[in-house]
């Protein structure tokens, strides 16, 4: 059997299919319930990697529980994000995800993070893609001090 897990957006969904036939076994899905507010970033769409990891831990430990002939899982995210960790890969800022609105507040200059990002590099980077999240947070000052790493999500 064979366990895919999409972690999306607003809900965490599983399905069991059997090798051999291609046949689902089961399907979950369910509110993943992960989404914060951060005061004063309404447009952060950001999410807690903390509660994102556990539900998703929680998941993978019952349906192998209850499905032991698991032979392989799949994991598959949502389109854009950015996560910002250190050396270790210790969690330094929440999972923001491709919904991030910062691209589109206005900078110093009278014009958007995006507008100004397009300056610099010469194309335009849609809001909520993970470099110009990166560049918002950035312009913003809301990068984490021990930056080290980006973790990047991305669909092509």
């Amino acid at each position: 059997m064979l366990l895919g897990i999409d972690i999306g957006t607003t809900s965490l969904s599983a399905q069991i299919v059997e090798l051999s036939s291609g046949r689902t076994v089961q399907t979950y899905s369910f509110d993943h319930n992960a989404a914060i507010n951060i005061e004063g970033y309404p447009d952060a769409y950001a999410q807690d990697t903390k509660q994102l990891s556990s539900r998703v831990t929680a998941l993978v430990k019952s349906v192998t529980q209850t499905f032991t002939q698991i032979a392989s899982i799949g994991i598959a995210g949502q389109m854009h994000g950015i996560l910002c960790v250190d050396n270790d890969y210790e969690v330094l800022s929440p999972f923001y995800t491709w919904q991030n609105g910062f691209g589109q507040r206005i900078t110093d200059r009278n014009a958007t993070i995006c507008e100004k990002a397009a300056k610099l590099c010469g194309k335009k980077i849609p809001t909520g893609y993970g470099i110009l999240t990166y560049y918002a947070l950035r312009t913003l000052n809301l990068l984490p001090r021990k930056l080290q790493k980006l973790l990047l999500s991305w669909t092509c």
